[in-house]
């Protein structure tokens, strides 16, 4: 009976390991991904983000108004727009922050902001405004 159960015992350890060391070696040979390459254009968005977000408008403004931008994909020219919304109102151009605004919904008319943007006390108005304007024509 005792020698049953050793080889019982035995088995299911046996079974525990290879599974195991399966697990292991399949982990192993993972190959490595390739780094995602941007495009000028979306290098241009995200400096011009990563410079908004540090305070820095004149730089992302620089950014955001590259030509590559706006000889590229329609998504980016969005976001580069709602972003320049974002400088012009910051900066107390209202004018071109509800441009931009407008602009945007013209390439897009269910672009949206965030809900954290949209109740933001300076674009999220001038946001309603250009849709509103949209709306008119």
């Amino acid at each position: 009976m005792k020698a049953m159960q050793l080889t019982t015992c035995l088995k299911n350890n046996l079974f525990a390991i290879i599974t195991i060391s399966g697990l292991l070696i399949s982990g192993c040979n993972t190959t490595p991904q390739k780094p995602i390459e941007l495009t000028p254009s979306q290098m241009k968005v995200q400096a011009g983000k990563s410079s908004f977000q540090n305070g820095e408008y004149g730089v992302a403004e620089s950014s955001f108004l590259d030509p590559s931008i706006w000889h590229g994909e329609k998504e980016l020219q969005i976001e580069s727009l709602k972003y320049l919304a974002f400088i012009y109102c910051v900066t107390d151009r209202v004018t071109l922050c509800r441009h931009s605004f407008y602009k945007a919904l013209q390439l897009n008319p269910t672009f949206e902001l965030t809900p954290a943007e949209s109740t933001h006390p300076l674009w999220g108005p001038e946001f309603v405004v250009a849709q509103s304007g949209l709306k008119g024509n």
